[in-house]
């Protein structure tokens, strides 16, 4: 077996990606790793012009490029590019200078990897990711403690198993993704709350009258926008759920003034609580921020 032949063997054989160039900016050099990180495929020309093999991947193009000009290595760096089926991934990598004997550089590699999965969370995500670790268990206890203990409808129960269990599955899909994809996180996000709040409203109407606590569930989607919205929006989430939550008692026939009372109470709570959480996750972003 040719030298040549190891030489190809020991570069595919290194779990990390690696690509070389050489001053002309051609492409000298790309194992195996190098093409299943960056979806590459196996068909990748060498000796031609690293930005024609590497289109797609002009972060690390430029990289090279930089490196190749200036001679300057780096080590723990972090870019963003494009991996398999485009999407994006984060890659850890260092560079190096290559040289002839004359001590003349005749070009520039990268060694990287996907570090993507090593990256924590985004803060709002880290926030979701508590408040559906500890509400949701609350949740499914209090519709549970209705569903036993109240006198709704068999219907309606069944109506409001079927509600809790769709908001479970979806704040899990939400944990999920936000693990997985940033970008199909940063769109899910979007409903999140609004889907919550139609899911609470629901589970409210159907068993508030048989089971006085559940009133409680109704911080849930307020609380959820207070982790990542500014203060006016989550103000406006907050008396929306509180105004709902009033309009609720009123279909369902509250009376009296000691009801009513109590009602005014649990919607003040709600806007409260709401806004004291927001401050705290808006400090706690700061001084993360800070660090």
């Amino acid at each position: 077996m040719s030298d040549v032949i190891w030489h190809e063997l020991a570069l595919d054989g290194i779990p990390s990606g690696f690509i070389a160039i050489d001053n002309s900016g051609n492409l000298k050099v790309c194992n195996r790793a190098a093409r299943n990180i960056l979806d590459l495929g196996e068909a990748v020309k060498l000796g031609v012009p690293g930005r024609e093999t590497l289109a797609g991947h002009e972060e690390v193009m430029e990289v090279l490029l930089d490196t190749a000009k200036t001679l300057k290595v780096h080590n723990r760096q972090e870019i963003k590019a494009k991996g398999v089926g485009g999407g994006k991934i984060l890659l850890g990598y260092g560079t190096l200078v290559f040289k002839d004997k004359s001590g003349h550089a005749i070009g520039a590699g990268i060694i990287f990897q996907d570090i993507t999965r090593y990256i924590p969370l985004p803060l709002t995500a880290q926030f979701m990711t508590l408040l559906a670790k500890f509400f949701l268990p609350f949740a499914l206890i209090m519709v549970v403690s209705a569903l036993w203990l109240g006198y709704a409808e068999t219907r309606d129960k069944y109506l409001s198993a079927a509600i809790l269990l769709a908001i479970i599955a979806f704040n899990m899909l939400m944990i999920y993704v936000a693990q997985r994809s940033q970008a199909l996180y940063s769109t899910l996000r979007k409903v999140y709350s609004p889907a919550n709040f139609i899911g609470v409203v629901g589970l409210v109407y159907l068993l508030g009258i048989f089971w006085g606590p559940m009133w409680l569930l109704h911080v849930f989607a307020p609380l959820s926008v207070s982790l990542y919205s500014s203060r006016v929006e989550t103000l406006v989430v907050a008396l929306s759920s509180a105004v709902t939550l009033l309009g609720i008692y009123a279909v369902r026939g509250l009376t009296g003034e000691v009801g009513w009372g109590q009602a005014s109470l649990h919607a003040a709570f709600i806007v409260f609580i709401s806004l004291f959480v927001n401050a705290l996750a808006n400090l706690v972003a700061k001084i993360k921020g800070a660090k």
